[in-house]
């Protein structure tokens, strides 16, 4: 079995160093490859990539694949393009601004191990996460939930051939994860917290720094909203609090 990882970034370099260095470092006892969709960085991530990958590639291992983008498409369009380059039963997507803990060397292991029948992602938690994900959620129900935040969850690539692309009308990003959980769950699938592994957030460090975030969060939630229902949405919500 090899699990397919996938990462999409815009600048912040020295995150996405982090990032893919904690990968490299500590991810033992189970295959996997790293796909990396660069959204038109111009602070030096393009070279960067291509150096890893060529160095991670070296004797055909293959074990690290980039899409260079000429512009910044979008972060909703990253995660689609990394779809539709991997064929392997798992993928899991990651934040640029995330980091495994070092030492952690069956991190992945026990992301794999969640994904039992019928689930279709499972998510990580960390400290810097809102909803379900976060350590200190009061949510006191059994570890399937009715949505996932995406700064580290592990799709099932049968939930993804039955569920489709994200929607990507919520680019350049956020609550697009939210709208897949409500697809999955729709087409039959479960959602799950893997509350044994934990993950270091830097939290949205790209689009703080590109974007008015506070407007963006409330015109993504709006277009979710109308797409589901002001109900559904608030339910799920209460849920998490």
């Amino acid at each position: 079995m090899i699990v397919d990882i996938g990462i999409r970034c815009f600048n912040q370099l020295e995150y996405t160093k982090r990032c893919i260095g904690s990968i490299m470092e500590n991810t033992k006892n189970i295959p996997y490859t790293i796909f990396v969709v660069d959204n038109g960085s111009t602070d030096g991530t393009r070279e960067w990539l291509d150096e890893v990958a060529l160095a991670a590639n070296a004797e055909g291992a293959g074990r690290m694949h980039v899409i260079h983008n000429e512009k910044n498409l979008g972060s909703v369009t990253a995660i689609n393009q990394i779809i539709l380059s991997t064929s392997h039963e798992f993928l899991l997507i990651m934040d640029n601004d995330t980091e495994i803990i070092r030492g952690d060397h069956n991190w992945l292991r026990r992301m794999v191990a969640h994904m039992t029948h019928g689930v279709g992602a499972v998510g990580a938690v960390s400290d810097n996460v809102s909803g379900f994900q976060n350590v200190t959620s009061s949510f006191t129900g059994n570890e399937f939930v009715p949505y996932l935040i995406s700064f580290c969850w592990l799709l099932n690539k049968y939930a993804i051939d039955q569920t489709g692309l994200l929607d990507e009308q919520f680019n350049p990003g956020n609550s697009e994860d939210i709208d897949y959980s409500f697809q999955l769950i729709k087409n039959g699938w479960t959602l799950k917290i893997a509350k044994d592994v934990f993950i270091k957030h830097y939290c949205s460090r790209t689009f703080k720094a590109n974007f008015d975030y506070d407007v963006l969060v409330k015109e993504n939630i709006k277009k979710l909203s109308q797409k589901w229902g002001q109900g559904v949405l608030e339910r799920a919500v209460r849920m998490s609090t």
